[in-house]
């Protein structure tokens, strides 16, 4: 299956796609179909040292395109405003609803990839349904399950709601589809076993049901557990001597197997023959005990069930010496933790294993929580055996851990016009309900940070008699707080003294008008000497050059109607 235009869950797959800089690079510098969530454009700024990640937009020269496929969604599928699709849904038992945004770049190719899959899906009894889902708005979205950066593709079935994952093309949708109406299970006769070996070499893993019949209530529970499971082929068959050929050797009917290319060749389940736990049998087991990160391996671990990840921080050659226990640790916890090994020799590697915490060439574990809107990271201090590594993807799974969060050490000194916060001294500095706290965020590397440097100093400076208010920097790829999340470098907070669960933001970098906004922001009411009140000549400058902006952006151009 292409991973080509998948839309990956954030925070590990930029840590981990930071091992190839060209790789993480492209969907930020240049128009990419890639749709990424505000969590991952935050965490590739700082790991990767960006200076400023925004997001990319339909330029104006796009918009021919953009109205051509407009115009293309009204002939092959249905366009539909939120009244509209909630009537289709509810004339229709099959629909495909595809939430779009027609200002992402890739929009033209998203209603191709779509209309080219319509007359298959028709087959199939789906109606394309298309909603412009900025319009709809995040509201409306949810309630279809449909989480993260459009575009969202959900399939609602008889009114249940089975969202897709990622980004498909013509042919992926088809699958995915088919996936979940439960009509992706190959049939195989007595005489196919070499059709389930080539399934099984074209993949990593095959599920292989040995049932009585291919039709009833066992090939229903079947089909019913392949539903949402899209990287793993379902294979059923009444053949008793495929079931032998595959190491089948029970005679029970019916029966399930994970067979595998790797480290546990052959898994049979022995628990209830029904959908819920067939499924939850085939997550736990389909991939290998520890799962390399690489180009073919990155959909199957961002899009697993298995939200949990035990990450391996590792040489080749720590890891060859290290893997027989961390195997024999995610053996112990299957279907709790997912276990993936990052190879932290790669010269590219040092952003991702600094925002770790760690060095280039590191062995360490770190455990992830990792959701469309969330990442949690928890830092291992435990001795590399089984037992530790064990317990601690236990008390990972369940969320029995303290999160970890970078931290530069604590300065001995810290005084002057701007205080230096790192990640422990968040709370004493930031948080102190005593103090009005204007906070710069940013990173060492970023040039537009180093550029309002002197500005915002001026600012502490002006405002340094004013004992109720704390001018502070914060070093974003060093430190981090629980509820930070800055998407752009530099970043300007206000945390009133009242209210510092909700800072104010704010774009502005002349002196004058940060002047104006710290003292209108102020919980505290600010009391300044008469000197300090008084406009500083940078200030004068300031408001003449705005002065003359503002003249000239009024003038009439030549040939404009004022003219006229």
């Amino acid at each position: 299956m292409s991973n080509s235009r998948y839309a990956l869950p954030p925070l590990l797959l930029f840590l981990l796609l930071t091992l190839s800089p060209s790789s993480i690079l492209s969907p930020i510098i240049s128009p990419s179909p890639a749709t990424l969530s505000p969590v991952a454009f935050a965490t590739a700024a700082k790991v990767i040292g960006a200076e400023r990640v925004t997001y990319k937009h339909a330029d104006p020269d796009e918009h021919e395109k953009v109205e051509a496929a407009l115009g293309k969604i009204k002939a092959p599928v249905q366009a539909l405003t939120e009244p509209t699709l909630r009537k289709t849904i509810a004339e229709h038992s099959r629909v495909l609803v595809v939430f779009f945004n027609k200002e992402d770049k890739a929009f033209p190719l998203l209603v191709d990839d779509v209309s080219g899959a319509k007359e298959e899906l028709t087959k199939l009894g789906v109606t394309v349904a298309m909603v412009d889902g900025v319009a709809a708005g995040e509201s409306v979205r949810e309630e279809f399950k449909a989480y993260g950066e459009l575009p969202n593709f959900v399939l609602v079935r008889d009114g249940a709601f089975r969202p897709i994952r990622g980004y498909p093309q013509s042919d992926e949708l088809i699958t995915f589809v088919k996936k979940r109406l439960g009509l992706a299970v190959t049939h195989l006769s007595a005489s196919d076993s070499h059709k389930a070996h080539s399934l099984l070499s074209a993949s990593n893993a095959i599920a292989l049901a040995v049932l009585h019949s291919l039709k009833g209530p066992e090939a229903e529970a079947f089909a019913e557990a392949s539903r949402d499971i899209d990287d793993i082929e379902f294979v059923a068959t009444t053949g008793a001597n495929i079931a032998t050929e595959f190491r089948i050797v029970s005679k029970q009917r019916p029966t399930v197997a994970v067979i595998k290319k790797e480290d546990e060749k052959f898994v049979a389940y022995d628990g209830p023959f029904t959908s819920t736990g067939i499924a939850a049998f085939v997550t736990a087991n389909k991939l290998p005990l520890v799962t390399t990160y690489d180009e073919d391996s990155q959909y199957t671990i961002f899009n697993s069930a298995i939200k949990k990840q035990v990450l391996f921080l590792a040489t080749p050659e720590t890891y060859s010496e290290h893997l027989p226990v961390v195997k024999e640790a995610a053996r112990r916890v299957k279907g709790l933790a997912l276990f993936v090994h990052v190879n932290s020799d790669l010269p590219d590697s040092e952003h991702a294993l600094e925002y770790f915490g760690f060095k280039h060439g590191a062995t360490a574990i770190m455990g992830m929580v990792s959701n469309e809107t969330d990442e949690i990271k928890f830092k291992f201090d435990r001795q590399l055996t089984t037992d530790d590594i064990e317990s601690f993807a236990r008390e990972l799974a369940a969320d029995a851990l303290e999160p970890y969060y970078l931290s530069d050490p604590i300065p001995e000194k810290n005084s002057g016009p701007v205080l230096t916060v790192v990640g422990k001294t968040f709370k004493e500095i930031v948080l102190d309900k005593s103090k009005d706290v204007m906070l710069k965020v940013d990173i060492d590397t970023c040039e537009d940070c180093i550029a309002l440097d002197s500005t915002f100093k001026k600012l502490a400076l002006k405002f340094a008699t004013v004992p109720s208010l704390a001018f502070a920097r914060m070093n974003a790829r060093h430190n981090e707080y629980p509820g930070l999340d800055v998407s752009a470098f530099p970043t300007l907070l206000f945390y009133p003294a009242t209210r510092k669960f909700h800072p104010i933001d704010t774009d502005l970098t002349r002196l004058g008008p940060l002047t104006d906004f710290v003292v209108r922001n102020a919980a505290i009411p600010v009391q300044m000497p008469s000197s300090q009140v008084s406009k500083s000549k940078e200030e004068v400058e300031e408001e003449k050059e705005l002065g003359r902006d503002l003249e000239a952006a009024k003038a009439p151009k030549k040939g404009s109607h004022d003219e006229l």
